[in-house]
């Protein structure tokens, strides 16, 4: 059963930060998601799309061993991000948490990186404008 709470965004705006239930939470040994209070602190879809794209910060990322994926951007009520995903030829797009919280194929499954420490896209090495 998917957690609703409501957090205010760094603009005022109040949103719903829906995190869904996990899948694979037992075989990841750790949450998919952040707390609702992190996932607060990401930008709205399309609310930084006037900064370039080397200047975004990236406030999450995932990584299988097909890949990478940096958030830049969040609808919390879907789970569709906005970042840069690279799985061998890297690219700014979108991508669904739901989804890729989902993979598990053989020894494959998208873990979020515990300690990562928001950045910009401009200070993480293979990350191109």
């Amino acid at each position: 059963m998917d957690s609703q709470q409501e957090n205010t965004r760094p603009n005022g705006d109040v949103a719903p930060i829906i995190v869904p239930a996990e899948i694979n939470r037992v075989r990841r040994g750790h949450d998919f998601y952040p707390a609702p209070s992190v996932l607060a602190t990401i930008p709205a879809l399309y609310a930084d799309e006037d900064v370039a794209l080397q200047d975004r910060m990236m406030h999450l990322h995932y990584f299988a061993p097909v890949g990478d994926w940096y958030v830049s951007e969040l609808n919390p009520g879907t789970g569709l991000a906005f970042g840069w995903a690279d799985l061998g030829c890297g690219e700014w797009g979108y991508f669904e948490l739901r989804e890729m919280e989902r993979v598990c194929r053989g020894l494959v499954i998208v873990e979020r990186d515990l300690h990562w420490t928001p950045q910009r896209a401009k200070d993480i090495p293979g990350i191109k404008a």
